[in-house]
């Protein structure tokens, strides 16, 4: 943490944030180099992103999984989708996958190279009708809004009801966080704006009309040549010494499951109104998006995507 800027809590909500909070314009400027996904001299983002695809791809597959076993699929926004590797995952699948980012660089990749359907710029400026998706996720973002509420309550317009947001952000709860201190290395006061708990992500999805479905610790795929990397922000003179001693080695770059103090959490859009509903079918499966015969205790019941709900 540097001395100009300190981690305080909400008294309020408790949510923690940087305060004083950097200029925006310092803090979109970050995001359109391109050494923010190949590092060079910024002391953020990443050491090569494309170059850890298969990191990234194997996590985001364990994601599209889980949604499948929630919702069938549908359209898809990937907010902050960095070159495109979830939306191109999420194609292959099934989805009707699309993307949005501020990296001019990502973008080109995403593009031109992986020719995806991507969106150059910030959310917002998508003007997106209401109810347009049914899944925004957003990995690794929602911390650097310097109002994440904003941002929560436009995923919630957009998003179709029975919708889901999934997302994934540092937990600062998690035992790193504590371990680590000053030294944690999800604490970036340049980028990273917002500090969530499971119990504050709660809060924000409620604050934004959602219903919380989970919020909890989180592993990724990675492998020692990407922890020495996120290790050599802070320490790049170690890093470096790791990376000429062992580089070549071949365990240096094998895969393992690895909570590094992430968590993932969902919210769904509540279904006010049933009338719009309809039956779909996929896979041979129907889906009944309808009330079903009235009144039970005085509420209605629907079924919606295969599960049941109380109205």
């Amino acid at each position: 943490m540097t001395p100009s800027c300190d981690l305080v809590e909400c008294s309020f909500c408790q949510l923690l944030y940087i305060q004083p909070c950097p200029p925006s314009e310092k803090v979109i400027a970050q995001y359109l180099e391109n050494d923010y996904f190949q590092r060079g001299g910024n002391p953020n983002g990443y050491s090569n992103y494309l170059e850890d695809r298969e990191l990234h791809v194997a996590f985001f597959r364990k994601q599209l999984a889980w949604l499948e076993s929630q919702i069938p699929p549908g359209k898809l926004l990937d907010v902050g989708c960095a070159a495109g590797f979830l939306v191109e995952e999420a194609n292959r699948r099934g989805w009707e996958a699309s993307g949005v980012d501020l990296s001019p660089f990502a973008i080109h990749h995403a593009r031109h190279v992986l020719k995806l359907e991507v969106f150059h710029g910030k959310l917002r400026e998508m003007r997106v009708a209401s109810n347009s998706f049914r899944v925004v996720i957003m990995n690794d973002v929602i911390e650097h809004f310097e109002d994440p509420l904003a941002e929560a309550q436009e995923v919630a317009r957009i998003l179709e009801p029975g919708g889901i947001w999934l997302l994934h952000t540092p937990n600062a709860k998690s035992p790193w966080r504590w371990g680590m201190g000053k030294k944690w290395m999800h604490l970036k006061p340049s980028e990273h704006l917002t500090y969530f708990t499971p119990d504050t992500i709660r809060k924000l999805f409620e604050s934004s009309n959602l219903q919380p479905i989970m919020a909890r610790s989180a592993a990724k795929a990675t492998h020692l040549k990407y922890i020495v990397g996120v290790i050599g922000k802070k320490y790049p003179f170690a890093a470096n010494q790791l990376h000429q001693i062992f580089g070549n080695m071949k365990f240096w770059k094998k895969p393992f499951e690895f909570r590094g103090g992430g968590m993932q959490a969902a919210a769904r859009k509540p279904i006010r109104e049933p009338g719009f509903l309809k039956e779909i079918e996929r896979d041979g499966v129907s889906y009944t998006h309808s009330v079903l015969g009235g009144k039970n205790n005085g509420q209605f019941e629907l079924i919606l995507y295969g599960l049941r709900y109380t109205l």
